[in-house]
């Protein structure tokens, strides 16, 4: 997985949209992400955490989010602080996924981020973070 980070976080959204029975429309909404089973959420996330030593996975971004003070709603300066923090946002400007940094020099909680661009939600997140907590992840 490390040697092909973009092609393991497209595969990582590949398998969510699946999950929840999205793959022909290609994107989650909010209630969506009640359809993640915690059992197959609980794996991405140990996947992505023990290939990384640690470094990325959705339960560091989590523990990032909330050390900056995200709570489990939508707040825009700890969404945007988040962002500037693993590096999905750059001179008050988010990146696109094509310019995102898919090597082990990204910063902590890089990834995953599979396209989240394409969830038509701001602050996405505080959603999933929602469920990590429902799953005791």
């Amino acid at each position: 997985m490390l040697g092909k980070l973009k092609e393991a976080d497209q595969k990582t959204e590949q398998i969510i949209l699946k999950l929840t029975n999205r793959e022909k429309q290609g994107c989650l909404y909010q209630e969506h992400l009640a359809d993640l089973p915690c059992h197959q959420l609980k794996i991405i996330n140990q996947i992505w955490y023990e290939a990384s030593n640690g470094y990325f996975g959705f339960s560091v971004q989590k523990k990032l989010y909330q050390d900056l003070g995200g709570k489990h709603y939508y707040d825009p300066k700890i969404w945007c602080a988040f962002g500037e923090k693993v590096g999905w946002r750059k001179n008050d400007n988010w990146l696109s996924y094509t310019d995102l940094n898919f090597n082990l020099w990204a910063p902590q909680g890089h990834l995953p981020m599979l396209g989240m661009q394409f969830w038509g939600l701001r602050g996405w997140l505080t959603l999933l973070i929602n469920r990590l907590n429902s799953c005791q992840i």
